[in-house]
C-alpha cells in the first residue's frame, strides 16, 4: 500500500460548510488551463462562505483533456469548480478559491509546465478605502509507482486592476529536491498574510470593484498527479484608518459610510486563509500523511519555542500565527489554558544554512458577539547559548511578532508572546 506523506514546503479560503446559498446572478470567471479555454463554466449551487460558484463541464471520471493536461474531479463530492465571493457589504471580504480538481500531463516523460489562470470582477464592489489581500495554495503531488516528486514545482501570482495594474504578491515552493523515495506523495502548503496592495481604492462612484487574476504554475517532472483538493484560495478587501488619506472625503457623503478598520479587515483576511490552511493539513493527517521536515538533506539542530501568555484574567482562546523562511510552519495556532500555551519547532536549520525567519500573530479569538478587541502587547525572547540574533517585528500599527536573524547552531530560543483584552467598553 502506499504510503502517503506530507511534505510543507514553507517560506489558502474559507472553511467550506454544508449550508447552501443561492447562487450569484453575475457573470462567470474566465478560465484558461493550459492556454485553453476551459469551456462555459457551469453555474452551480454555493457552499456557505461564497455566492457565486462555478463546474468545469467534463470533469467527471477519467476527466477531459484541456490542452496537453487531463482535468479530473478530485471526487464526487470535490468536484473542479471556481468559488468566488462577491457580497460587498461591510464586514465581507472578497473571496476566490480554484477547487477540486487533478491536473495530469498527457506526456509522461521529462519536465512539462502549464497554467491555470483564473480572472474575475468584483461587481459589487466594497466601500472605497485602502485595499488589504491574502492569498495561500494547498494540494499534492501524487507520483507512480517508478517515480518521485523531485524536480516538481508550484507557483501563485496575483495581479489587480484598481483601475492601474498591481502585483498583489507570490507564492513559490521553488524545485522540489525531496523526497527521493518512489511513490511517496509530496504536499504543500503556503500562504501569504493580509497585505496592502491599493491605497485608496476608488474605481468609480465611491467603490473599489477590482479585476483580479491569479495565475498558477505547475511544473512537472515525470508524469505526477497535482490533486488541488484544498487548492488556492485568497480574501481582500478595503479598509480606512480615520484622518488617512482614504478616509477624507472627496465628495459627499461626509461622513464617509462605516467600514471595517485596517486590522480589523487584516484579522478577517487572514481568519479566512489560515483555517483553510489548517484544514489542508488536517485533512493530510485524516488521510495517512505524515508531515515531514522540509529541509534538504538531514535537519538542523536549532530549536524555536513559542509560548503564549495571557494578561490576569483574559479567557482563554485560540491565537493564529504565520511564518516564513526556511522549515518554519506557514500556518499554526496556540490555544491557551489557563492564560498560557506553546508550540516547539525542532530540528530546524541553523546558521546560514537556516537564514531568517519571521514570525507574526495574526488571529486573534473572535469577538463578534462581545465587541471586545486584542492586541499584542509585547514579544520577549531569550536564548540558550546566547548566540542567536532576532529583534520585534512592527508593522505601521504596532508590534506583531519576532524576527529571528540567525538561529545559532544548537541553540533554543524562546519567544513569549503576551496579549492583552480590552472590552467594548474601555478600560473594563
Amino acid at each position: 500500500m502506499k504510503r502517503r506523506w506530507t511534505f510543507v514546503f514553507l517560506c489558502g479560503l474559507l472553511i467550506v460548510g454544508v449550508v447552501i446559498t443561492p447562487v450569484h446572478s453575475d457573470a462567470a470567471p474566465t478560465l484558461m488551463i493550459d492556454g485553453v479555454s476551459a469551456g462555459t463554466l457551469q453555474q452551480t449551487t454555493c457552499p456557505t462562505g461564497f455566492n457565486s460558484c462555478w463546474l468545469i463541464p467534463g470533469t467527471t471520471g477519467t476527466g477531459r483533456r484541456i490542452g496537453n493536461w487531463m482535468v479530473a474531479d478530485v471526487s464526487t463530492t470535490n468536484k473542479a469548480r471556481v468559488l468566488i465571493n462577491d457580497v460587498g457589504t461591510v464586514g465581507s471580504v472578497d473571496a476566490m478559491k480554484f477547487t477540486g480538481a487533478t491536473l495530469t500531463p498527457i506526456v509522461m516523460s521529462g519536465t512539462k509546465t502549464t497554467t491555470v489562470v483564473i480572472k474575475n470582477t468584483f461587481t459589487a464592489g466594497q466601500p472605497k478605502g485602502d485595499y488589504k489581500w491574502g492569498m495561500g495554495m494547498g494540494g499534492y503531488f501524487d507520483p507512480p509507482a517508478t517515480e518521485n516528486v523531485v524536480g516538481d514545482r508550484l507557483r501563485l501570482a496575483a495581479t489587480g486592476v484598481f483601475p492601474d495594474s498591481r502585483t498583489m504578491g507570490t507564492l513559490d515552493t521553488g524545485t522540489f529536491t525531496t523526497p527521493t523515495l518512489f511513490n511517496v506523495n509530496g504536499s504543500v502548503t503556503r500562504s501569504l498574510s493580509a497585505t496592502t496592495v491599493k491605497t485608496a481604492c476608488d474605481t468609480g462612484g465611491g467603490f473599489c470593484r477590482p479585476t483580479i487574476t491569479f495565475t498558477f504554475t505547475d511544473t512537472d517532472a515525470g508524469w505526477d498527479r497535482l490533486f488541488l483538493n484544498d487548492s488556492m484560495i485568497a480574501a481582500g478587501g478595503t479598509c480606512r484608518e480615520e484622518g488617512s488619506p482614504s478616509d477624507v472625503p472627496l465628495g459627499p457623503p461626509d461622513p464617509l459610510p462605516p467600514i471595517l478598520s485596517c486590522r480589523a479587515l487584516e484579522n478577517l483576511i487572514n481568519q479566512v486563509i489560515h483555517k483553510d490552511m489548517l484544514d489542508s493539513i488536517k485533512s493530510a493527517k485524516a488521510a495517512g500523511a505524515i508531515v515531514a521536515e522540509t529541509c534538504a538533506g538531514a535537519c538542523g539542530n536549532g530549536t524555536i519555542i513559542i509560548t503564549k501568555a495571557l494578561a490576569t484574567g483574559d479567557p482563554d482562546g485560540t491565537f493564529g500565527f504565520h511564518g516564513t523562511g526556511e522549515d518554519t510552519s506557514t500556518d499554526f495556532d496556540i490555544t491557551t489554558d489557563g492564560g498560557k500555551g506553546s508550540i516547539t519547532f525542532k530540528n530546524l536549520g541553523t546558521d546560514l544554512a537556516g537564514g531568517q525567519r519571521t514570525i507574526e500573530e495574526i488571529v486573534f479569538p473572535d469577538e463578534t458577539g462581545t465587541g471586545a478587541t486584542w492586541i499584542l502587547e509585547s514579544v520577549s525572547c531569550n536564548t540558550e547559548n546566547k548566540a542567536t540574533i532576532w529583534r520585534k517585528l512592527y508593522d505601521r500599527e504596532g508590534l506583531i511578532g519576532v524576527t529571528v536573524s540567525n538561529l545559532a547552531n544548537a541553540d533554543t530560543l524562546t519567544c513569549i508572546f503576551t496579549n492583552n483584552r480590552f472590552s467594548k467598553e474601555f478600560g473594563e
